[in-house]
Formats: structure tokens, C-alpha cells, sequence
């Protein structure tokens, strides 16, 4: 269905979001710290002074003993799970499931099925945001193979939303494919 207020002009605050989402969920889990000998270490510390503002330096001594960690494994957090990172997005948020299908499909290019996914978000959410990530990420794959379809994507990306990166793009891939008159046009 799409989100009726994300149509033309948008702003993109949304999409970084879900992007910023995306990253948080899929980040590796921490590596434990080294473990710790039993010699001991120095510690420096900074103490405020009774008598003036300054911060004097004391030295303090800690032992502590651990047993060795094996390094080679990554050691599972509390926030790592076997679930794929989307589903979990998706469970949370269902009203972003387009855009989890988009962010998908994108990292699984150039595949064929990801390629059909992308052409089904644009026949299921037309004139939207997704829409228009859709077309562009289909007209930066289909340039990049000197495919014709490019054209179109772009052409299309452009009537959904013109930001001044996108126009510039466009030129260029006009350039490249022998356009020079037309990629002028869309430069100015």
C-alpha cells in the first residue's frame, strides 16, 4: 500500500532511517577484551585536589586473572541471534516492509530474482519512494551492463523525484551512451 505522505518531493529522512535501522541490525557482534595476566598493571588516575581545582595524578595497582579466551571463534553477544536481521526489522516494524523487500533485492544484485522483486516493488508502490529507489537502483544495474533499459529507469527515477545528483547522473550516462545534445539538456 505504501505510505500515502512519502510521495513526490520527499525528503529521504525516512529512507536514511530505515537504512541507519538496517545497519544497527546486522552489526557484527562484539569481540571479548584480551584476557588479563596476573601481573600486575598500573593504573592511572586523575583525583581532584582537596585544596584547588587541579586533578593531581594517582597510581593505583590492579591484579585480576582471567582464563584464556579462545580467539579464533566469535563468542555470541546477548543481542546476536541466527534470525535474519530484515525478519526481526519486519517483526518489529511491519509498516516498513517495502522497504525491507527494497534493501533485499539490493543486496542480493544482479540477481534475476532480485531484479523481479525490484519491478514488482515498482508495480506495487508506484509514484513512491520505493518506487523511485526501485527504478534508480534498476538504471545504475542496466548502465553498468550497457543494457537500454537504463534509459527508462532513469527517465522514470527522474519523474518521481529530480534532485540535482540525480540530474547529473542521468547527464552523464547520456555522455557515455553517445547522447550528447540530450545529456546537455538534462545538465542544464
Amino acid at each position: 500500500m505504501g505510505l500515502p505522505f512519502l510521495r513526490k518531493n520527499w525528503t529521504g529522512a525516512i529512507w536514511q532511517a530505515i537504512i541507519l535501522l538496517v545497519a544497527a541490525c546486522t552489526a557484527l557482534p562484539v569481540q571479548p577484551p584480551p584476557p588479563l595476566d596476573a601481573t600486575p598493571t598500573p593504573v592511572s588516575l586523575w583525583a581532584p585536589s582537596p585544596t584547588s581545582a587541579r586533578a593531581l595524578p594517582v597510581t593505583a595497582t590492579t591484579t585480576a586473572t582471567a582464563t584464556p579466551v579462545p580467539t579464533t571463534a566469535p563468542v555470541p553477544t546477548s543481542t546476536a541471534t541466527p534470525e535474519d536481521p530484515y525478519e526481526l526489522l519486519l517483526r518489529e516494524y511491519p509498516q516498513i516492509e517495502e522497504y525491507i523487500r527494497l534493501v533485499k533485492a539490493r543486496d542480493t544484485m544482479p540477481d534475476p530474482e532480485a531484479i523481479a522483486e525490484l519491478e514488482l516493488l515498482i508495480f506495487e508502490y508506484p509514484e513512491t519512494p520505493v518506487a523511485h529507489e526501485a527504478h534508480l537502483s534498476l538504471a545504475r544495474y542496466f548502465a553498468s551492463i550497457g543494457d537500454s533499459r537504463a534509459y527508462d529507469h532513469y527517465g522514470t527515477a527522474l519523474a518521481l523525484d529530480s534532485p540535482p545528483t540525480l540530474k547529473l547522473e542521468w547527464a552523464r550516462y547520456l555522455q557515455v551512451a553517445g547522447q550528447r545534445e540530450e545529456a546537455y539538456t538534462a545538465f542544464r
